[in-house]
């Protein structure tokens, strides 16, 4: 059971999707631009290797990445982000690749 449900784009950073759990997590109200938005500079290139890996690159159809996510009170919270990539699944037939869902992610609060 994860905390927050959200579709990136296919470039991995822009927030095409998200439901009010994210909300609750970085305690803003959306809607929100990217991701890199609510995390720490050094942690956004960990997103980009993950969300950067082709799907023929690897076996693995799910990928763990255990990160934190910024509380609008500069607050830092750890997740483990489940990333999904269905960047291929929704890129046929569309013009303009940078709004096509791209990977769907799961985020889990750690305790302690």
């Amino acid at each position: 059971l994860c905390d927050a449900t959200f579709w990136l784009a296919a470039d991995g950073d822009t927030l095409v999707d998200s439901d009010h759990r994210l909300e609750g997590i970085i305690g803003s109200k959306g809607p929100f631009k990217t991701l890199n938005d609510f995390m720490p500079e050094q942690e956004c290139a960990q997103l980009h290797a993950f969300t950067g890996i082709t799907e023929t690159s690897t076996n693995a159809p799910v990928h763990l990445l255990p990160t934190t996510l910024l509380h609008a009170e500069a607050v830092p919270i750890s997740v483990d982000a489940f990333i999904v990539d269905r960047r291929s699944a929704f890129s046929v037939g569309l013009a303009d690749e940078a709004s096509a869902l791209g990977h769907l992610v799961s985020a889990q609060q750690r305790q302690g």
